[in-house]
């Protein structure tokens, strides 16, 4: 039909629609995400880079957006505002999201422990949806704390947007931020990692098996995530331990779970064959990088949250080095003014790397006309701040790095 009416021939006409669904595809494929794999892996305890290739190129994380998940969901149970017995209502936006799903239906409710479990096993997106609309009232509420706990934990290239891996096109991550996630997780909470290794979970009179093949056939493995869709392909991350060494490794983008798992066997078993270093290597300054193709994806408080300065080069260093700038960091964000002044006094009380410095409570009009208040540090050098997050970190304080111009 299309052939006729643009006055083709009859070999055009035949040539026209594969021509022009190829053109179609290829306007859908993701603008900011990498087509090619990528691989990350380090040692658990030093941070050594063992093997990596591509490894800050983007990428969609799919589930293994769930890891982040959890991570905040156990650090809402640490700090005791859950429990693991609590149960959370299933509204009916989270059981209308696609499989893999548990299921659960709108007005039932669900221990925590179970939501989790089914994350594990079967990557199920309602439950993911249940935990943010819990922890924060909204799945993007929620993704917003993800990104910003994404930030401070020094992966600046990630980006979520809900709290499943759902496609979406803004949501992007790198094998490097989710090896970072990993051992956060498992630093953070070395008491809950043990859920990552659960093989198999039953809910509702139903068995669901872990998505992950290699914990049942790689000597050593006990976690931690898969991911598909169909513009990510197949992610998965991995932590594996033989006598004392752990290590975690990363694959983003195979183009099939048994190449997945190949490659990943491949680097794991390179790994434990190379000798562990003596000392430990040092992390990265989250500081010193971030991306505008990211930062242009952020909501307004993200993207002035995420100004900080992009480097990673001689140049952008030197000019770091020559150039004074006044730093500020930024420790929390409150609905309430006096609940940000409250919490600035507490952790300044009893945070003696702070004590001294300048406190500030800025105000943010949010679209709606409803406000947030940024609990800031100001007036520091870069390092300084970088050292005082670094403390405040050690102490499982949430802080970040912001610039603040002349």
């Amino acid at each position: 039909m299309y052939g006729m009416r643009l006055g083709l021939p009859g070999f055009g006409r035949r040539l026209f629609g594969p021509i022009a669904l190829f053109l179609l595809l290829c306007l859908a494929l993701p603008a900011n995400a990498a087509r090619r794999p990528s691989w990350f892996v380090i040692d658990a305890a030093t941070g050594q880079v063992l093997a990596e290739n591509h490894s800050e190129e983007l990428h969609y994380p799919a589930s293994l957006t769930k890891l982040m998940t959890l991570y905040i969901l156990f650090d809402e149970i640490r700090h005791q505002r859950f429990t693991f017995n609590q149960e959370f209502p299933v509204s009916r936006h989270a059981a209308s999201r696609e499989p893999t799903k548990l299921g659960l239906r709108p007005g039932e409710s669900i221990s925590l422990r179970d939501l989790i479990l089914g994350i594990v096993t079967q990557s199920a997106n309602d439950a993911a949806s249940v935990i943010a609309e819990g922890v924060a009232g909204s799945e993007a509420a929620f993704a917003e704390r993800m990104s910003a706990q994404a930030r401070a934990l020094g992966m600046a290239r990630t980006v979520f947007r809900n709290a499943s891996g759902l496609p979406d096109r803004r949501q992007v991550t790198t094998a490097h931020d989710m090896a970072q996630l990993a051992r956060a997780l498992m630093r953070d909470f070395p008491e809950d990692y043990k859920y990552f290794s659960v093989r198999q979970f039953r809910y509702h009179g139903r068995i669901f098996r872990n998505h992950d093949r290699l914990i049942y056939r790689y000597a050593g493995m006990d976690g931690m995530k898969t991911g598909f869709t169909n513009a990510a392909l197949f992610n998965l991350v991995s932590s594996a331990m033989r006598g004392d060494r752990r290590l975690i490794g990363v694959v983003l983008g195979s183009p099939s779970p048994a190449a997945r798992d190949r490659k990943m066997t491949a680097l794991l078993d390179r790994g434990f064959a190379t000798a562990s270093p003596p000392v430990a290597v040092a992390a990265r300054d989250p500081s010193l990088v971030t991306t505008s193709d990211i930062v242009a994806t952020l909501s307004p408080i993200s993207r002035a949250e995420a100004a900080v300065p992009r480097s990673g080069t001689i140049e952008a260093v030197a000019l770091e080095r020559k150039v004074e700038r006044h730093w500020a960091i930024q420790v929390g964000v409150f609905s309430r003014r006096a609940d940000a002044l409250r919490f600035a006094s507490e952790l300044a009380s009893s945070n003696k790397e702070i004590a001294l410095h300048h406190r500030r409570i800025e105000a943010h009009r949010r679209t709606g006309g409803h406000r947030l208040y940024r609990v800031q540090f100001v007036d520091l050098t870069r390092s300084a701040a970088a050292a005082t997050c670094k403390a405040l970190h050690r102490r499982r304080r949430d802080c970040f790095l912001r610039r603040i111009d002349d």
